[in-house]
């Protein structure tokens, strides 16, 4: 058998053959983990105008004197405007965002005076503190000034992003259109999640499991259900999953009797680029491509089809999406698992993460295999092991963590 492709050119070929999507205009509120394909400059200063940051009293800053009595002329909450202007003397409530009447240059907080009525019933207040001059105003374009960029091309749209962007009225984003995501299971073995499975049958999880990956990273997934090991019914559901920018297929990629997808590829005009890549587990994942459609053929197995996921088809989604690939790369922890040989394949380990005063420790999650969902639900991330390499606890690893994206 042909010696398996490196985890690092098995990357390198997938760059290679992959652009961002074209642009496309979002509702500000579906641009979330989108990338902008343009710059963003601001359309108006905010604030707007200068604004009190406290509850409080508009005065002017000569007046501003411990002891010192002035009149409340006028009271100004949010969303009103001063009908008069603040002189020596005088002082008007203000609310929390409310403009600083003409005249106000500093406002002092509600807490700081007595409030009281003058012998003539007018209310007043005293000074029972100091306040430098200007306290307590949020100026006009303080936090952004018109003509500052607020979002550089190629960010990627977060929430904390939508308010800025709607706060400058922002109501449509030309981004890099959502890559459209077909997942087909192969194996008549399979039944579906809903269905009782019979002797020698089991429910399929993966295609909900990758498409739940997929459109957690801002895809849209398309879940074509299950293809049986036959030839015609298997062509005929990879002919309608061709129609997408990717199409994942789990099972049916090995070496047995019935691992007919890369036969079924090839007859539908995919040409395969890789297929086994020096990676435990996953070794039998496949690569292809036909015109603009990305293919990856995973193992069946649930572990090693999500392993193959993080590690192939994230980072083809990244690079549809116009995301930065750094997002992808691996950190470093403590590894506090026992000592491991040297083996030929580079190892993906999932582990428990735990945050010391010291750094971050990993520690394996038992497992019983490629096909245990459950330890692959218990692990926070996946420790790389290299090809060759031996690890004793407390050495250094590269981690891929498993954050939501």
């Amino acid at each position: 058998m042909k010696k398996p492709l490196g985890l690092d050119q098995a990357l390198k070929i997938i760059s290679e053959t992959a652009s961002p999507l074209p642009d496309r205009a979002y509702p500000l509120l579906e641009a979330r983990g989108l990338v902008l394909s343009e710059s963003l400059e601001a359309v108006s200063d905010m604030p707007p105008f200068d604004k009190s940051a406290v509850d409080g009293f508009a005065v002017r800053r000569t007046d501003v004197i411990k002891g010192h009595c002035l009149d409340v002329i006028e009271d100004v909450f949010a969303g009103d405007v001063a009908s008069h202007q603040v002189v020596t003397g005088r002082a008007v409530r203000i609310m929390t965002g409310a403009p600083v009447p003409a005249g106000a240059d500093t406002v002092v907080m509600v807490e700081t005076v007595r409030e009281f009525l003058s012998e003539t019933n007018r209310p007043q207040i005293e000074l029972m503190e100091e306040a430098p001059p200007g306290s307590n105003i949020c100026h006009r374009g303080e936090d952004i000034a018109v003509g500052d960029e607020l979002l550089s091309a190629k960010t990627c749209i977060k929430p904390e992003h939508i308010g800025i962007l709607a706060g400058q009225g922002y109501v449509t984003l030309v981004c890099h259109r959502r890559p459209q995501v077909a997942a087909l299971a192969t194996g008549s073995e399979l039944v579906p999640a809903n269905q009782t499975p019979g002797e020698g049958q089991i429910r399929n999880s993966n295609s909900i499991a990758l498409m739940s990956a997929v459109e957690n990273l801002g895809a849209i997934g398309h879940d074509l259900g299950i293809a049986l090991d036959q030839e015609s019914t298997l062509r005929e559901a990879i002919r309608r999953a061709l129609t997408q920018d990717v199409v994942i297929l789990s099972g049916g990629v090995s070496a047995g009797l019935r691992d007919l997808v890369p036969w079924a590829l090839r007859e539908e005009g995919v040409e395969i680029l890789f297929h086994h890549v020096a990676i435990k587990p996953g070794r039998p994942v496949l690569y292809g491509v036909r015109e603009a459609t990305h293919v990856f053929g995973l193992p069946g197995n649930p572990v090693a089809a999500f392993v193959c996921f993080w590690m192939l088809v994230r980072p083809l989604l990244f690079q549809l999406m116009g995301r930065d690939p750094v997002e992808n790369r691996p950190i470093s922890a403590v590894w506090k698992g026992p000592n491991m040989a040297a083996f030929p394949l580079r190892r993906f380990i999932g582990v428990a993460w735990n945050e010391t005063s010291n750094g971050a420790e990993v520690t394996p999650v038992p497992t019983r295999g490629s096909a245990d969902l459950n330890s692959l639900a218990r692990s926070e991330a996946f420790a790389v092991i290299a090809e060759d390499h031996v690890i004793s606890s407390g050495s250094s690893v590269e981690v891929v963590r498993l954050q939501e994206h």
